[in-house]
């Protein structure tokens, strides 16, 4: 779990480009478009309610899958080209 830091969450995109379903905290989708109960399971905190919904995501093959679907369709604009292409708009937009 992230609890704090201002980095990139690595990570975070590794599950996403893999389609493994994600428990996070707010803090863990700061700088990246995920909806609760779409593309993961996003409580308040690292507290019960995150350990509960590992539980919950760990029992329930349905909400994997329907997990799996929605991250496989989000890991299209998280792949190296688009990110280029999107750093190379933004520098363009400044110049």
């Amino acid at each position: 779990p992230i609890r704090h830091g201002g980095r990139t969450k690595t990570k975070m995109y590794d599950y996403i480009s893999l389609g493994i379903p994600i428990v996070t905290s707010k803090k863990g989708t700061e700088g990246i478009d995920l909806r609760d109960g779409i593309h993961g399971i996003i409580t308040e905190r690292v507290d019960e309610d995150f350990r509960n919904a590992i539980i919950e995501l760990a029992d329930n093959e349905s909400t994997r899958h329907k997990i799996r679907v929605q991250l496989r369709s989000l890991s299209s604009e998280y792949n190296w080209e688009n990110s280029a292409d999107k750093l190379a708009d933004f520098y363009r937009g400044i110049e």
